[in-house]
């Protein structure tokens, strides 16, 4: 595993997806992100952490065991599960690290898959807060499911911007 020794123990590089995605987690829940923290986070997972460190440096072959009370020990939100999910799997399909290319395309998918989850919650709240006649939620809620909307075209777009180049490649059979 790539490490960097830090004045808080030796800190995960994030040589993999699975890696960088855990430690975006870790870190948002004040959680240090070296092995040390990631030994004793899947231990209270019920994890190998042996087998845990070797996935978070890149070996697909690793099974550190189930991974959904990895999901409730962090008290994942549904979008993060399918992040980190989506992380696990694709390292799992594939021997090599993923090119800039692949992250960046993996990156706006999370984007889109998250501003779609943000919507999906926005429609039912504005539905209930018109429901109860709140001028004031309604217009918040209005607003948040604007700009929700326009970060997930704004997503939409880039996604669609990266796959292009990818999608002539294969019809190219480059």
């Amino acid at each position: 595993m790539t490490e960097e020794t830090t004045t808080t123990g030796t800190a995960l590089l994030e040589a993999t997806a699975f890696a960088r995605e855990l430690c975006r987690i870790m870190e948002a829940r004040g959680i240090p992100t070296d092995q040390e923290h990631a030994a004793q986070l899947a231990e209270r997972s019920g994890l190998d952490p042996e087998a845990f460190r070797a996935r978070l440096a890149g070996e697909p072959g690793a099974n550190p065991g189930d991974l959904s009370r990895l999901a409730k020990e962090l008290a994942l939100a549904r979008h993060e599960r399918r992040v980190l999910a989506l992380a696990y799997t694709l390292e799992e399909d594939f021997e090599e690290p993923i090119t800039p290319e692949e992250r960046d395309l993996y990156d706006a998918k999370a984007d889109e898959e998250a501003w779609s989850h943000a919507i999906e919650i926005l429609e039912p709240m504005t539905e209930i807060a018109r429901v109860f006649g709140s001028e004031e939620l309604i217009r918040v809620l209005t607003h948040a499911r604007e700009e929700a909307d326009r970060e997930l075209n704004r997503a939409l777009d880039v996604l669609e911007a990266l796959q292009e180049p990818l999608q002539e490649r294969e019809t190219s059979g480059a």
